[in-house]
C-alpha cells in the first residue's frame, strides 16, 4: 500500500502491511514478500488480528455502544445520572 492508503489507519510498515510509494520499491516488495516465509505469515497473522479488533462484530457493538451511551453526549466524559435522563413519555408528561 502507499503511504497515504494508510494514514491514520494505525498499520505499521512490515507488521501489518507493506508500505511503498514508487512503483520500484513496491515490485521489490512484492518480490520480499513471496520469497518471505516469515514475512507473509507476521503480515497475514496481524492482518487478521487488526481485521478483528477493529471491525468484528464484538468491535462494533462496542462502538455503537459508546457512540449511542450517555457517557457519549455528556461533556464530561461522565454517564449522565438516572434522574437527569427522562424517557419520551416523562418528557412528554412535564410538558403538559
Amino acid at each position: 500500500a502507499t503511504s497515504l492508503a494508510v494514514e491514520g489507519m494505525g498499520l505499521v510498515d512490515r507488521e501489518d502491511v507493506l508500505v511503498a510509494d514508487e512503483p520500484e520499491a513496491f515490485a521489490q516488495a512484492m518480490i520480499e514478500l513471496y520469497e518471505s516465509e516469515e514475512l507473509w505469515r507476521r503480515l497475514s497473522e496481524n492482518g487478521v488480528r487488526k481485521t478483528r479488533e477493529l471491525y468484528s462484530v464484538d468491535a462494533a457493538r462496542k462502538r455503537l455502544q459508546f457512540l449511542f451511551g450517555p457517557q457519549h453526549w455528556d461533556e464530561s466524559n461522565q454517564a449522565v445520572p438516572p434522574s437527569r435522563s427522562r424517557t419520551v413519555t416523562e418528557q412528554e408528561s412535564v410538558g403538559r
